[in-house]
């Protein structure tokens, strides 16, 4: 392994662990207001990881790429209430 595909890994660990903890912050919030700034958070995420994946051709996994994907639009707001639904009923990443 390269250094830089090691960097990448440990990056793309460092971002999945701090995303998980954003989406069970969000599930324990009372509502959508209360959850922007998690949102914003996810979707700074969602950008580097698209980025990774699409730009530096990084090999995320099944789970990674549902969640960029799914926070694509994340910046829509009928998207944010979808994805807030989603994850008051248990979404995750892995």
């Amino acid at each position: 392994m390269s250094g830089n595909e090691w960097k990448d890994k440990k990056e793309i660990l460092q971002m999945t662990e701090e995303a998980e903890l954003l989406l069970q912050q969000i599930k324990h919030t009372q509502n959508m207001q209360s959850a922007e700034s998690y949102f914003e958070k996810l979707g700074q995420i969602q950008l580097v990881l698209a980025r990774m994946s699409f730009k530096e051709d990084v090999e995320l996994s099944a789970g990674l790429n549902r969640f960029v994907r799914d926070f694509d639009r994340i910046d829509d707001i009928a998207a944010r209430q979808y994805m807030y639904t989603k994850i008051k009923n248990g979404y995750t990443i892995k």
